[in-house]
This record gives structure tokens, C-alpha cells and sequence, in this order.
């Protein structure tokens, strides 16, 4: 608890409910990572009354239609949403896209956009289920290489055989009824990101810490947030109102970036000195799940004081990442941890 003031109730969700619990459970006894309650009030109410627009996903490199095809784009991109940072010479992945460079996650989806419109049927399962190293790598292939491209195929030969199974080869199948605007993200095992980690293994982001077991599921949960953005972006919503609440942010490497440098997040001596120095976390470690938990249960926090703060706010996890996300843009000097894995 941060205030001690009567703690806001609002609807979040099942999912989202016991992601903050097990995250809380973490940072109960967590051993690197803590977090400043002061910091985080500061924030919250230097923040509460900022206007916070979500991203539209606007920029080139993404269609520029509310339709099946974006649909099924935004998911395809987001099987490869992971580590785009070298491991060993710490370069971030650029490609170009129609004379300008982007770096990180935005090459990724320069490289697909660009692979989609030279004819590589991407957007087909049975496409996936075959695809080859070769053509995966010719894809991605840029002025830099991007990390991990073994692990990349893997996962999607994974997603294309589910698409043929299960989806009739389409992604887009995933989301039958978006036309209605009736689509849940999480319904009881059937909504989008529930199905997304179900049916495919790689897109499952779990830890175990100690006795807790703790579901992030970040890259499914993105991929419905990229989807409701787009889509809202463009005068559309394909999901149920309020289904968005249900989301928390994002626990990936920049985030935990950004909490730490603006004093939210504390690290003792021996994590600090691993980040400084670009020393590789290990996926699962204590260290590493004490990152990602002490992000999400700050985030839930700073949400609740800006409420308490700011009773109008309508602010959400979406918002909230994005808000982080943009203070991270002025932070030019802090590295962000790193670790392989496919979970972000």
C-alpha cells in the first residue's frame, strides 16, 4: 500500500488481478529490487492531471487499415516482439523502410512490412509451417542482424502449424467476430489473449519465484493492446468497452529502465553493477522476475495515486505504459537490464 488512504477499487479483471497479487507476493520478499514510495507518489501526483494520448501505431512501417489483414500483422509481428538488442556487442537491430532507418522493435516491423510487399506470404499458416532459415534470415536481413533468429523460426513454424490446425491457416481467425465490436480479451479462457497463450506455447510468459508462480504474458497481452490502439486509431473498436482495463502494462527492458532511473525502482549494489556493466540476467532468475514483477506492481500503484490524486482520471494500464514509456524517450545514459529470452 503506498497511501494511507482508503485504497481505490476499480475493475481489473481476473487476469490482472492475480498478476498484481503474485507480484506483490514477489516484492513481499524480494532480495534486488524495491520500490520508493515516495517516488512513486511523486510521480503519480506530478502526473495525475497530464493529458496521455495511446499510440495509433501510425508510423510507416504499419498498415494503415482497420481490417483482417492488420489484424492478422499485428500479431504476426508481435510472435517475433522480443530482444532486439545484441547480446554481445549491445547494437540495436536497425532496418530501413522506404529511405528512413528504425531501430528495435520498429526494424522488426519494417522487415515484415517489407517482406509482406514484395510478395513473402507472411500472413499464411501453412507459409509459417515450412518456413526456412534461409527465407527467415533474408527476411531480417538489414545493417544489422537481428538477435535470436534461430528462436525466431522456431516460433513461427510453431504458429503456422497451430494457424492450419486450429484457425483454418488465418490468423485473423483468432478474432472471428471483430466486425461486431463484441471481442473479449479475456473471457473465461476464450478471449483473445487467453486463446493467444493457450494455443500457442511461445507466446506463454510465466516464472516461478520461490513457492509464486507469476503469468506476465506480456506479448500476448501487446498484441491485444496493439490490436484495440490500431483499431481505436482509426475510428474502430473491435473489442468489448472495458475490456482494455483488463490488461496491465507491459514487463519487458525498458520499463524497469525508466522506473529506476526516475527513483520508483531501487536496485541494491550487486543488480545495479550487472546492469551498468551489461552483465546477461538469466531468464528466471531472481533477479530478473524481481524486475518485471516490481514493474507491474508499480505501474498498478502509480494508476491507483493518480486516481486518488485526479478522481476524474480515467487512466489506465495502457495509459500508464505509455506515460513511462514517454519519460523513457528523454532518458539517453541508462542502460536496461538484458536477458535471453523470448518472453519480451
Amino acid at each position: 500500500m503506498v497511501s494511507k488512504e482508503k485504497r481505490i477499487e476499480f475493475k481489473k479483471g481476473a487476469f490482472r488481478e492475480e498478476l498484481n497479487k503474485d507480484a506483490e507476493k514477489i516484492m513481499n520478499v524480494a532480495e534486488y529490487v524495491s520500490i520508493n514510495n515516495k517516488a512513486l507518489l511523486d510521480f503519480a501526483k506530478n502526473n495525475a492531471f497530464s493529458k496521455v494520448s495511446l499510440p495509433k501505431w501510425d508510423l510507416p512501417v504499419f498498415p494503415e487499415k482497420a481490417n483482417k489483414a492488420t489484424i492478422s500483422f499485428i500479431i504476426l509481428g508481435n510472435t517475433q516482439n522480443f530482444a532486439f538488442t545484441d547480446f554481445i556487442t549491445k547494437q540495436k537491430y536497425v532496418a530501413e523502410y522506404k529511405g528512413s532507418d528504425y531501430v528495435g522493435a520498429m526494424g522488426m516491423w519494417a522487415s515484415i512490412k517489407k517482406a509482406i510487399e514484395r510478395g513473402v506470404p507472411l500472413l499464411d499458416g501453412e507459409f509459417l509451417s515450412t518456413i526456412s532459415y534461409k527465407e527467415l534470415e533474408e527476411i531480417y536481413n538489414s545493417k544489422s542482424k537481428i538477435p535470436m533468429l534461430q528462436e525466431r523460426l522456431d516460433i513461427l513454424n510453431e504458429v503456422g502449424n497451430v494457424l492450419c490446425k486450429k484457425y483454418d491457416g488465418k490468423f485473423y481467425n483468432i478474432l472471428k467476430g471483430y466486425e461486431l465490436g463484441k471481442e473479449m480479451m479475456f473471457d473465461n479462457g476464450k478471449g483473445f489473449v487467453e486463446l493467444l497463450v493457450s494455443d500457442f506455447p511461445s507466446f506463454r510468459d510465466e516464472s516461478d519465484y520461490k513457492e509464486i508462480k507469476i503469468k506476465f504474458d506480456k506479448r500476448a497481452q501487446l498484441t491485444a493492446a496493439m490490436t484495440f490502439e490500431k483499431f481505436l486509431g482509426l475510428g474502430k473498436n473491435i473489442f468489448k468497452q472495458g475490456e482494455e482495463e483488463k490488461l496491465s502494462v507491459f514487463a519487458d527492458y525498458e520499463l524497469p529502465k525508466v522506473l529506476n532511473s526516475i527513483g520508483i525502482l531501487n536496485y541494491n549494489e550487486s543488480l545495479s553493477n550487472d546492469i551498468n556493466n551489461g552483465v546477461l540476467l538469466k531468464s528466471g532468475s531472481k533477479e530478473e522476475v524481481e524486475l518485471r514483477a516490481a514493474t507491474i506492481l508499480a505501474a498498478d500503484r502509480i494508476e491507483e495515486e493518480i486516481k486518488r490524486f485526479n478522481k476524474s482520471s480515467k487512466i489506465n494500464q495502457l495509459g500508464i505504459d505509455y506515460l513511462l514509456w514517454s519519460a523513457g524517450r528523454q532518458i539517453k545514459t541508462a542502460n536496461h537490464h538484458l536477458t535471453i529470452t523470448t518472453a519480451y
